[in-house]
């Protein structure tokens, strides 16, 4: 199983929602797409690390997922948060193709390729910036995953 889906009754989580929304979106069960952090240590919160500490958190997750990542059957990755997003964009050498302003403040949405031609789009984090639910978000959160390639499932307003 996902754990956001297994956990979706027990938990307070605003990425919780989050995340079975865009898989709706993606048109994906939950259960079939791949989910993992790019720095595998908990924390309260990411400022609670030390420097040292965040920096070789990353260095293992480059580490983890170099090959995972490499995979070229992998079509689309989704990284929430500036940190996830520079290492999956330094682990597939994916190249800045497109940005989109969020509709949330001054977020912005990006959308890369790598050279086995994986699109890598950056999400800011989906347990502060509440995309999915919100139109004007939503609409960008669609059309950038729409020039990814992807083929999405569901209607604004129907990923609920």
């Amino acid at each position: 199983g996902n754990s956001y889906e297994v956990e979706k009754k027990y938990t307070k989580s605003p990425i919780t929602d989050q995340f079975l929304q865009l898989a709706k979106v993606l048109g994906r069960e939950p259960c079939k797409i791949l989910t993992g952090v790019a720095a595998p240590f908990r924390s309260d919160n990411w400022e609670s690390l030390t420097r040292c500490q965040r920096v070789q958190s990353l260095d293992l997750g480059k580490r983890f997922w170099r090959k995972p990542l490499s995979n070229p059957k992998i079509k689309l990755i989704v990284a929430c948060s500036s940190d996830a997003a520079n290492m999956v964009i330094e682990v597939t050498d994916a190249k800045k193709i497109e940005e989109l302003e969020a509709g949330w403040g001054n977020q912005i949405l990006r959308r890369y390729c790598s050279p086995q031609g994986t699109a890598v789009v950056h999400l800011p984090h989906l347990s502060r910036f509440k995309l999915l639910g919100r139109k004007c978000s939503e609409v960008a959160l669609r059309s950038i995953l729409a020039n990814a390639g992807w083929q999405l499932a569901s209607k604004i307003g129907d990923a609920r």
